[in-house]
């Protein structure tokens, strides 16, 4: 070897040696001591960097065990590796062919003051502000990366901020990056993988380009719990997480220039097993909530979602006592005040620009299909006097070709089942600009008793069960003014109201149907109903012992509603009516009135029948068809027809009711007329005619059989002999038939119906029991006073004029087989008692002489009225007479010895005595009595159990017809 390269050799090994005591031993010490000097000197924690190697030869660098931070790391790795490649020595670019990172661990904190622990970790020097930067004439160095490694990194993140602090711990960080390059259309290759403490998982995977700044890949998180970062969502509101997962997925593509642009595709967002609450009760829970093949493109502004779909959520919406919605409560607005600031012409402003609304979006929001399963929702309002409650049970929504930019009609469909039997299904097409829409309803059982809350501020009554069944078609054109057509059926099953106080049953039905409905809302209001059919309907009123009706009593006060203006004829006519039929099926009612003692109770059963068409439009009549029965075998009749929205200009009605008991009407019998009624029947036949409000009616009553029973006390009873009355208007047969026509001007304000019809009928009793002879004497057509029995002096036979009249009588009385004859003998002493004292003088000296003859044993006739008294033997019998006179009634004194004289004066005392002799005119006035009782019963035929001799009269008074026994009528 020469000298020469033998030098050369040698200088090249002390260079080599140089250079490698330079690089793997001066400069890493140097630099690791100036690394922790400055480190020491700028930190603001503890910082230390534990060892550092460098191969000058590779241009290989290691650092092991940077450290800052106190009793929690704040910044560390284990160890950092990077190679900076020899051509960025001639290459106008720094090239480093990797950099690997190894246990890397980073503490991001932001504490209540809103600092961050990482902007204070480090105190740089103070740049000057007075210098003026320099304009740099040099193009940037290019930096090329070959590949970026990060592993098993370590990030956490801490925010002091919201009442409940955000910790979160990113634990497996792993990221791989290639050919990361600061040149102009250079692009590398990102991965990156990152897991949670609370289970989150993160994998990115795209192309990164710094010049431009672009980057496209694929983005996937899972099973992010939303608990971690809820507190932020609880400073705005007051709802608690119970648990929830966020998965979300998107291929996207960035870009920062000309302008930023987001574009994603297959973008999926998924929601898990959500839970909140508030104040410890359960708002929402739902199951899983999806979306699928979504599009978002930032520079359009346009959103098209491909699929939702949600599964399972049960949520729970109360309205308190004081009318706060609990999900309202749960969220605390930044300004109360404003919320409520929302006047009246606000809401008629935003109703005027409702349509069109969507289109003026600044974005566009399409969505091809959602899909939501088996919702429900539990909804409660405790702010009614009665609360109400309604469960929807599974909730089923289809939404399909939605696009808030156009008006092409969405198909939505609602299937729920709500209560434990209702069912509601809806079908509509609605054009989200215009709201043109049209619907399809079908409710089956859906139960009406929340409804409840609605009526008790109206009517104290309970609303024990009602079902809605619709199937009804309806189409939606214009919202203001609001132009709008409906049609279908409607029925309400199984009605049942019951008062509150009474606990009784005010109106129930088992159906009511309304067939061919058909609605139209426009420039006028059309409402059509082909048939409305009412099955078993039934209906109780009660009066009470106030005269208030049940249904009054119900009925809750209102406050007075302030006064508008009377409706124009043109505003009624702008509502149209018409009803095709309506049919009752097999109704019922109840009627009580507890005003009266005994209280009134009856029924009406077996109500059937039809009304025609009603039509507010059309001035024609409407036939009128209803049969039923009273008491279920007393059968009602009405028929006829009449315009039913002017009674009073044509009315041609007919009214029947057969049969009916009487003994139900007792209570108004015992009012009105003092009695209750024994038995009986009613018959009523009504005939009212109305033509331009003149009334013509009839009113035929029949009483079959009536009887009154025991008195009742009523100071309403009229003071009428209403037995005697019934007596005489009462047949053979046992019936009364009164007609009591009616005719007046209904247009009179002072003409009513009933109280004529009830003076008529009190005219006709109290003319009968005022005259009823005359009565008995019409239906004899005898015109002679059939009251009075006229007899001659003393005299106890009958005249033939008197023969006639009882004749008459007689024939009289049986056709009034219930009345009785009062038959009052009477007797004068000033007419009769001269006659009668001869007669008694006869009989009394037959009577002595028949004992005489006794005496003797002669032979006698066998009556003492048949024995002649000789005229030789009067004047000693009659000496006997006289002396059994008492004394005052004899001659004070002595009699005259003249036999003639002495006869004439006894005889004339002896009948002065007797001729007031009250037993002798008492027994006249009987044989009178009975003289006309026989001749009833034998000539006559009547009964003798109708006959009665009550007390006779000897003090009555005569006429220039002899003297009068009298007639009483009275009843059975």
């Amino acid at each position: 070897m020469s000298k020469n390269l033998k030098r050369l050799f040698i200088g090249l090994s002390c260079a080599v040696a140089l250079y490698s005591w330079l690089g793997f031993l001066l400069i890493p010490s140097l630099a690791l001591s100036v690394i922790n000097q400055k480190l020491s000197e700028y930190s603001n924690q503890p910082a230390q960097l534990h060892r550092l190697e460098f191969n000058p030869f590779n241009l290989h660098l290691q650092l092991w065990q940077l450290h800052i931070g106190q009793e929690q790391t704040t910044v560390a790795f284990e160890q950092l590796n990077t190679q900076l490649a020899w051509d960025s020595l001639w290459r106008s670019r720094v090239h480093v062919k990797f950099v690997n990172l190894v246990s890397p661990q980073a503490w991001l904190d932001i504490n209540k003051q809103n600092e961050v622990n990482l902007a204070q970790l480090l105190v740089l020097p103070t740049a000057d502000e007075t210098a003026k930067p320099e304009a740099s004439t040099t193009e940037p160095i290019i930096v090329q990366v070959d590949h970026i490694s990060i592993e098993q990194g370590q990030l956490k993140f801490s925010d002091q901020r919201p009442r409940q602090p955000v910790a979160v711990e990113f634990n497996e960080l792993n990221l791989q990056l290639e050919n990361l390059n600061t040149a102009p259309d250079e692009q590398g290759q990102l991965q990156l993988k990152l897991q949670a403490n609370d289970g989150t998982q993160l994998a990115w995977q795209g192309d990164v380009s710094l010049q431009p700044l672009r980057s496209s890949g694929h983005l996937e998180i899972e099973n992010i719990a939303l608990s971690s970062w809820w507190p932020y969502a609880a400073e705005q509101t007051q709802l608690h997480l119970d648990g929830g997962l966020l998965s979300f997925s998107s291929d996207y593509v960035v870009e920062a220039q000309p302008e930023w642009q987001l574009l994603t595709t297959n973008s999926a967002i998924a929601i898990q097993q959500l839970g909140l609450s508030s104040q410890k009760k359960t708002l929402v829970k739902l199951e899983r909530f999806s979306v699928h093949d979504t599009a978002l493109d930032l520079q359009k502004q346009s959103v098209r979602i491909g699929k939702i779909r949600s599964q399972n959520l049960s949520s729970w919406v109360k309205i308190n006592e004081h009318g706060q919605l609990n999900w309202l409560q749960a969220f605390a607005p930044d300004n109360p005040a404003a919320a409520t600031q929302q006047t009246p012409q606000n809401n008629e402003a935003a109703s005027v620009q409702l349509n069109n609304a969507l289109a003026q979006l600044p974005w566009q929001i399409k969505l091809d299909n959602a899909q939501l399963e088996n919702y429900a929702v539990d909804f409660t309002d405790n702010s009614q006097a009665d609360p109400v409650a309604i469960e929807l049970k599974q909730l089923n929504i289809t939404l399909n070709d939605f696009d808030s930019r156009t008006d092409k009609p969405v198909n939505l469909t609602v299937n729920s089942q709500i209560g434990e039997d209702g069912q509601l299904a809806l079908q509509a097409q609605i054009k989200p600009q215009s709201f043109k829409s049209t619907l399809k309803l079908k409710t089956s059982n859906l139960d009406l008793r929340p409804a409840q809350a609605w009526i008790t501020p109206y009517a104290k009554v309970e609303l024990l069960s009602a079902l809605l069944n619709s199937q009804l078609e309806a189409e939606l054109q214009q919202l203001s003014p609001l132009l709008a057509t409906a049609k279908g059926e409607l029925a309400i099953n199984q009605l049942h109201i019951r008062d509150t106080d009474q606990r009784r049953d005010l109106l129930k039905w088992h159906s009511l149907n309304l067939h061919d409905i058909a609605v139209t809302q426009g420039e006028h209001t059309q409402l059509n109903i082909g048939l409305i059919t009412a099955k078993q309907p039934y209906a109780r009123v009660v009066i009470d012992e106030q005269l208030q009706t049940n249904i009054s009593k119900v009925l809750v006060e209102q406050p007075s509603p302030n006064i508008s203006p009377t409706p124009t004829p043109q505003a009624a006519n702008n509502f149209a009516f018409h009803l095709g039929e309506i049919t009752i099926q097999d109704g019922s009612a109840h009627f009580a009135d507890f005003s009266l003692k005994p209280h009134f109770a009856t029924a009406i059963q077996d109500l059937n029948g039809r009304i025609g068409s009603l039509d507010n439009q059309q001035d024609k009549t409407t036939p009128v068809e209803i049969t039923g029965s009273v008491d279920r075998y007393a059968p009602v009749k009405i028929k006829g027809s009449l315009t039913p929205f002017d009674p009073l200009r044509t009315l041609d009605l007919d009214v029947n009711f057969k049969q009916v008991e009487l003994t139900t009407l007792t209570p108004y019998s015992g009012k009105f007329a003092g009695y209750r009624i024994q038995k009986g029947r009613l018959n009523l036949a009504l005939h009212y005619q109305i033509d331009q409000g003149k009334l013509n009616a009839s009113n035929s009553v029949l009483l079959e059989q009536l009887q009154l029973g025991d008195t009742v006390d009523s100071p309403d009873a009229v003071k009428l002999p209403l037995r005697l009355a019934i007596a005489l208007l009462k047949d053979t047969k046992g019936n009364i038939e009164i007609k009591l026509p009616v005719k007046g001007d209904l247009n009179d304000p002072e003409f009513s119906v009933v109280p004529i019809v009830w003076q008529t009928l009190r005219n006709l009793i109290t003319r009968a029991v005022s005259a009823p002879f005359k009565l008995l004497g019409n239906l004899a057509n005898n015109k002679q006073d059939l009251s009075q029995v006229s007899y001659s002096a003393g005299q106890d036979s009958l005249s033939q004029t008197s023969a006639q009249a009882l004749h008459s009588l007689a024939q009289a009385l049986k056709q009034r087989p219930q009345l009785k004859l009062n038959i009052e003998g009477t007797s004068s002493a000033a007419f009769d008692g001269l006659v009668v004292a001869q007669q008694y003088l006869h009989y009394r000296l037959q009577e002595l002489w028949y004992s005489e003859l006794q005496k003797r044993g002669k032979k006698i006739v066998e009556s003492v009225e048949e024995l002649e008294v000789p005229e030789k033997q009067q004047l000693q019998l009659l000496e006997q007479l006289y002396n059994e006179l008492p004394e005052p009634a004899k001659l004070a004194n002595e009699l005259p010895r003249n036999k003639a004289e002495r006869l004439e004066i006894m005889q004339d005392l002896w009948l002065k005595h007797h001729a007031n002799s009250t037993l002798l005119l008492r027994t006249l006035a009987q044989k009178r009595a009975r003289t006309i009782r026989q001749y009833l019963v034998e000539q006559g035929q009547i009964e003798p159990q109708r006959l009665f001799l009550v007390d006779v009269n000897e003090q009555a008074i005569n006429d220039e017809h002899g003297i009068n026994s009298l007639l009483h009528l009275d009843a059975l």
